[in-house]
């Protein structure tokens, strides 16, 4: 138990210097810095996991007590460095914003404080662009008072630090009305959203101790996800709203292996209209659940959508154009791509998605072999699933990981954790606004050395254990 008190410490003084310290610009210097401090976390993540005894339930609470107090500190990131209070207090007051508009090399979050606000005005996030808000909104008739959303200055502060603004948006129903729920508190506030999500991430870490005490593993394998830096860095940190659809996903595992049919049922609709990637484990969970079960997932994925019925096909469009146009990270895809090219494909971007795709359908329809209900089997299969998706997509975002993140860890899965780690190499975009074969090819090599070396020696988090 020392050992776990000592490395929670240091990695508490290495995330307040995270959060403090650490400059979101594309100078090589503060990009290092970055870097070298989350490879520290992650190397006292791994040993305190390779380390870790029996301790029952005073185990399982130092692990939790130390994850809220990781995100209570990168709750902060985004702060000014010269007067954090005094920014705080613009943040919530609704007047100013308070953060910067760059969070540890990460802006998504405006753009939720922008939908959310157009949903609590009764506009509506999916019809318009926000450049197309804006046009409207600058072609009034002089003298006439600025109506929603740009009432304030504080939304045009928002609005100018929202990325991508010629899109239309790809964040789906359930996400728009946590979106709203953060405005209701605080509206424009980024420490309120950020607070909101950190939350659900942490109801996340308390389903999956559950699940992996349902599936007979031990409870500190819940280190390897309530202490990663890359989820407490993607949500605390950037306030990525992925966190809903693992809630809810992980939950929906809980009771599926609890045989809770319903329950499993409808937390996957809720799941689907958080995250539309959770829609590929639809198959899995119909096939050992009962018929009678199966409409509540479109049930509840429709009910949520309610709200925002009259402009809804704005979502499809946001989501076609990002699926057409987005292409960063990509290992597979990328490589499947650039050999089409070579070989004289016309269109091998068309090709490469076509052909991806069939991958993971395959993947879906093989996970749906005879067979009776296995609780560890049917886990390993939402891992691949999931897995597979992320890994072929032409855009894998390092946030991406964390969908499969819980499946990977109640299966024992180390490759899966070990890429969470590798996926920082991507953060070296921002150098110079590119990407470099060599860390891409250090990235998934490393990530195919590992998955050849597990599925060769069957390899389980029990072969890594201390001695």
């Amino acid at each position: 138990m020392a050992h776990l008190k000592l490395a929670g410490i240091v990695s508490l003084l290495l995330y307040a210097l995270l959060a403090g310290a650490v400059r979101a610009s594309n100078a090589p210097g503060d990009v290092a810095l970055f870097l070298a401090i989350t490879g520290a976390l992650f190397a006292l993540m791994f040993w305190s996991w390779w380390r870790a005894s029996a301790g029952g339930r005073r185990r399982l609470g130092h692990i939790l007590l130390f994850a809220v107090l990781f995100r209570l500190i990168m709750l902060t990131v985004g702060l000014p460095r010269d007067d954090r209070l005094q920014a705080l207090r613009r943040d919530l007051g609704g007047e100013e914003t308070g953060y910067q508009s760059f969070l540890l090399y990460d802006n998504d979050i405006w753009r939720y404080l922008w939908e959310g606000h157009l949903t609590a005005t009764g506009i509506g996030p999916y019809g318009k662009t926000p450049d197309e808000h804006l046009t409207e909104i600058e072609n009034l008739d002089p003298g006439v008072p600025e109506p929603p959303p740009l009432e304030s200055e504080l939304w045009w502060d928002v609005l100018d630090n929202v990325s991508f603004r010629t899109y239309t948006s790809v964040y789906p129903p359930v996400a728009q009305l946590l979106f709203v729920a953060a405005h209701a508190i605080a509206p424009g506030s980024v420490l309120v959203l950020k607070a909101l999500i950190a939350l659900i991430d942490l109801g996340a870490c308390l389903g999956l101790a559950t699940l992996l005490r349902a599936l007979g593993r031990p409870d500190r394998d819940l280190l390897l996800y309530a202490w990663n830096p890359l989820v407490i860095k993607e949500f605390a940190g950037s306030g990525h709203a992925d966190a809903l659809m693992i809630l809810c996903v992980v939950w929906a595992a809980v009771w599926m292996v609890r045989r809770r049919d319903a329950l499993a049922q409808l937390l996957l609709g809720v799941a689907i209209a958080s995250k539309l990637g959770a829609i590929l484990l639809v198959p899995i969970f119909c096939r050992y659940t009962r018929p009678r079960s199966w409409p509540l997932a479109p049930l509840a994925a429709l009910l949520v959508a309610l709200p925002f019925w009259r402009d809804i096909y704005g979502l499809g469009r946001g989501l076609a154009t990002y699926a057409r146009e987005w292409v960063f990270n990509s290992g597979p895809w990328l490589a499947l791509r650039e050999t089409l090219a070579a070989l004289g494909a016309e269109s091998p971007g068309v090709w490469a998605h076509a052909l991806t795709r069939a991958v993971v359908l395959g993947v879906v329809i093989w996970s749906l072999k005879p067979g009776r209900f296995e609780a560890a089997r049917w886990a390993r299969w939402c891992f691949l699933t999931l897995a597979t998706l992320i890994v072929l997509n032409p855009a894998v975002m390092p946030w991406y990981l964390t969908w499969a993140l819980p499946f990977a860890i109640a299966v024992g899965n180390l490759s899966w954790v070990l890429f969470t780690a590798l996926s920082f190499l991507s953060y070296l975009f921002y150098i110079d606004r590119g990407e470099a074969s060599w860390w891409l090819w250090l990235e998934y090599g490393l990530l195919l050395g590992a998955v050849l070396w597990e599925t060769r020696s069957s390899a389980t988090f029990g072969r890594w254990r201390a001695p």
